[in-house]
This record gives structure tokens, sequence and C-alpha cells, in this order.
């Protein structure tokens, strides 16, 4: 498993800026030319730099499977030419919930959503990358997307979500959660890394602490 510690100008956060599955990695232009060789050595695809809703943080508004996307229907027209330039494969999803990031957090088999989230879409992702969505209520936890990662099996989401609350999850999941914390203390796992099945980079303030628990319970 390749890994690699990272910040774009000097914010650990990378995970905002980035999508990555098997095929490729989006991320927004917020990298260098030595960071765009150094990810696609890491995760061993290829880096392609390009903005959504205008914006370089394709972490919060992308999401997908190992090989399409879905994006918010608030991409604009030269961003999905783009998309088409590159022949990716790409849902726009007719929601409000625009951080399509955010708010659902997707396995491989198995995928959980923002109990709020329209009905309309939840059906429009299903069809499309062929997977179940799961209306999961955490509480005030509504963007389960943004406090946790799915590697296969298993997965880390925030710690402040409380034992409680993971034995529950735990209970209705085929995935094995577990509670970890990224960037030095940061509940927002997702906010500080992206990942494929090759490798990981995670955000430049994680403790060495921070990055073992990571790679023991999400990469087994």
């Amino acid at each position: 498993m390749n890994a690699r510690k990272m910040s774009f100008h000097s914010n650990s956060n990378i995970g905002l800026f980035a999508y990555v599955n098997e095929k490729f990695c989006l991320i927004g232009n917020v990298i260098t030319e030595e960071q765009k060789k150094e990810i696609e050595e890491t995760l061993e695809v290829p880096v392609y730099e390009i903005l959504i809703a205008g914006t370089p943080l394709i972490g919060i508004f992308v999401n997908g499977n190992e090989d399409k996307i879905i994006i918010p229907s608030i991409t604009k027209k030269e961003e999905l030419e783009k998309l088409d330039e590159l022949q990716i494969e790409y849902q726009i999803v007719d929601s409000k919930y625009t951080a399509l990031g955010n708010n659902i957090l997707i396995g491989n088999n198995q995928a959980f959503v923002n109990q709020n989230l329209e009905k309309e879409a939840i059906k429009q992702i299903e069809d499309f990358l062929k997977i179940k969505l799961h209306n999961i209520d955490l509480g005030e936890l509504d963007t389960l997307g943004s406090i946790g990662v799915i590697h296969n099996d298993t997965g880390v989401i925030g710690e402040f979500i409380g034992q409680n609350k993971l034995n529950n999850l735990n209970k209705i999941s085929d995935i094995k959660f577990s509670l970890g914390t990224i960037n030095q203390g940061s509940d927002y796992i997702k906010s500080g890394i992206f990942k494929n099945s090759k490798g990981f980079v995670i955000g430049e303030m994680t403790s060495g602490v921070e990055i073992i628990n990571i790679e023991q319970e999400l990469f087994r």
C-alpha cells in the first residue's frame, strides 16, 4: 500500500479537493506539477485537474464508485465538456443537496445517504451506480460522507459520533466501522484523505498515531 502525506498551499484538508477511484483522480486546481506526479505515483492512476461548480472543491461535490461518478446539477457546461473530453462516465443528480461527497458515504456494495435526500435523487443514484442507498439516522449527523471513509468492507468514522452510534451503525451495516481522527484531532475523516486500492494520500498534519489507526482499521 502506497502512502504519502501532503498539503495544498499549507492546507491539510486535502480530501476537500479530490475524488479518486480505480481509474482516475479528479482534483481541483490547487496542486503543483510535482504534487501531481507524486499523487499519480502513489495512487497509480492519472490525475486530472478540473473544477466543479466553478470551485476546486471536488471532494465535496463529487462521489461515485470504482469507475463512475455522480455530480451536482450546479456543474457548469464547460466542466461537463471537460468530463466528456476525459471520457468519464457521469450522472447529473437533481437534488438541492449538491454536496454529494458530503451527503453520501459509498462503499463497494453498500452506501449510506443523508436521510433528507430526495427519493427521486436516491433512485437516480441507485440506478446509475447499481448500488443500494440506505437512509441512516445518526441524529444531527446528516452528512455522513464528510465524517467517514470506506475501503472494501471496513470504514473509519469520526470519533465524535460516540460508541453508541458506532454500535448502531455496525448493527445495520455489512461494513465494519471503527472510530478515528485525522489532521491532529479532526473528526471529518473525509476532509483529510483520498485513496484507492493502490494507496492513500493523507493530510500533512495527521499524526503518526492517527496514520497507524487508519492503516490498521481501513486497510486491513
